[in-house]
């Protein structure tokens, strides 16, 4: 739903809200000491893939299933990717039932709301592209095995992904209305 930049800073914001500190199994128990943030933002923007693949958006959403249950994280790489895959999903459920279905927001008009989204937290948290640029780049493909994702498809998501431009693109007297509404999301989202 939001653009990548926006699940990327609401990757970020919830790392510093939430101390995690190693994925470990001892005794069937996992436990969480530091997360790998290269596979944990590449997992922030995968999700949508489903543009430019043949996979359907209710398999990259996970409709019907868990992400940590069909990935079944063995390791703080593994287990980085999932959470930050799961906080994608979660952030487009929000936004969708919260926000757009609520107030009945045609998916043209929730689009310019998604580049304004971008715009007012670029703003708000003055956080530029290139902060998250080689964690991205430097995710691991492999992971998405299970998904019958290739390397090549892979890289050029990541490449897709990274779009440094975040500008106001349109002027307009909707764009107070706008900042209501992502006003609301980030009260929702804490």
């Amino acid at each position: 739903m939001p653009n990548a930049y926006a699940h990327l800073v609401f990757g970020k914001l919830f790392l510093e809200n939430h101390k995690i500190t190693d994925f470990n199994i001892a005794n069937n128990k996992k436990i969480i000491n530091s997360i790998d943030l290269d596979n944990f933002y590449f997992g922030c923007v995968f999700p949508d893939i489903n543009h430019i693949s043949k996979l359907e958006r209710r398999i990259t959403h996970f409709y019907d299933n868990n992400v940590f249950e069909f990935f079944e994280p063995k390791n703080s790489v593994e287990y980085s990717f999932c959470l930050g895959y799961d906080i994608h999903i979660k952030i487009d459920n929000l936004w969708k039932y919260n926000i757009r279905l609520k107030y009945n927001i045609p998916l043209e008009e929730n689009l310019k709301i998604y580049n304004y989204l971008d715009y007012f937290l670029k703003k708000e948290y003055n956080i530029d592209y290139s902060y998250f640029k080689n964690h991205i780049l430097k995710g691991d493909c492999d992971l998405l095995k299970k998904l019958n994702i290739n390397k090549e498809l892979c890289e050029e998501w990541k490449k897709r992904c990274i779009n440094d431009k975040i500008e106001l693109e349109n002027k307009n007297n909707k764009n107070n209305a706008y900042e209501k509404l992502i006003k609301e999301f980030l009260n929702i989202l804490g």
